[in-house]
């Protein structure tokens, strides 16, 4: 019975150690169940804040899509106005190189039209002054033809006067011919000079 005691109480012993340890460990699952209770309650705060948030996004979502549909409409509609902007873009620059084409000629028939008028004006020009000179060999003609009775008479005078030099002339080439004054020629005296002196004199000019 001793025996018996001696181990009941030793088993009553590891089983008052077992209910501490148990105490302990107890307290020590409350303090973590408490700190899992307090996490729970941060973690459903968290959700709910995750919830409302999510709300707010299917929202903004929501408000996105529309928008989005509404932005896809508008590039529908940009895009037609752009394929007709495009189509009338392409008949305007159709329609300018048609006028391009149009003002070139028209500028090329335009420099040859200013080059032949050029050519009118200098002509013209050229005629004005023939004009002109004909016109001062006209004036000229008349006075001069106002003066041809002054000029017969004047020519009239000088043939006679041409006339009596003529006579005068004639008698001194026959005096000349048959000197009278012998006693006064006399002999006119040179030398050739010789090829040599000729050369210097030809190197000296």
């Amino acid at each position: 019975m001793k025996d018996e005691l001696e181990g009941k109480e030793g088993a009553l012993d590891k089983e008052h150690n077992m209910v501490a340890n148990l105490q302990v460990e107890r307290t020590h699952l409350k303090g973590q169940l408490d700190m899992v209770k307090k996490e729970k309650e941060v973690q459903e705060k968290l959700v709910e804040g995750a919830k409302k948030e999510k709300e707010s996004l299917n929202t903004l979502i929501k408000m996105a899509e529309e928008e989005r549909k509404k932005m896809q409409n508008e590039y529908e509609k940009v895009i037609s106005e752009r394929d007709i902007f495009g189509t009338q873009l392409i008949r305007r620059n159709d329609e300018l190189a048609l006028l391009y084409e149009k003002i070139k000629i028209l500028q090329s028939t335009l420099s040859k039209g200013e080059i032949q008028y050029q050519q009118r004006m200098e002509d013209i020009g050229i005629y004005r002054n023939e004009i002109a000179k004909l016109k001062g060999q006209l004036v000229n003609t008349n006075k001069q033809s106002a003066t041809i009775p002054h000029l017969k008479k004047e020519i009239y005078h000088l043939q006679s006067e041409l006339l009596k030099e003529r006579l005068q002339v004639k008698a001194l080439s026959e005096e000349l011919e048959n000197p009278m004054n012998v006693h006064r020629w006399r002999k006119l005296e040179a030398t050739d000079p010789d090829t040599y002196e000729m050369i210097q004199k030809v190197q000296t000019l």
